[in-house]
């Protein structure tokens, strides 16, 4: 059984291996939930930032134009 084989090799037995993936697996669905809350003021300070021009950071400009590792030869 593939399920008992993957326990082995994590050194768990079933039960624990299933429960840990499934965790694992809700956490990370979970996470795609991203919900706050905020007071009016700060509500209204969050659409300032999302009107906002973007800010100008030559750091990151030079970051994501140069070439990467990932980009081969």
């Amino acid at each position: 059984m593939l399920i008992a084989r993957a326990a082995e090799r994590e050194h768990k037995n079933i039960s624990d291996f299933v429960l840990d993936n499934a965790l694992s697996a809700a956490e990370a669905i979970l996470a795609d939930d991203a919900n706050f809350s905020l007071n009016k003021k700060r509500w209204q300070q969050f659409l300032a930032a999302l009107d906002a021009p973007p800010r100008r950071i030559p750091a990151l400009r030079k970051l994501l134009t140069e070439r990467s590792v990932f980009d081969g030869k």
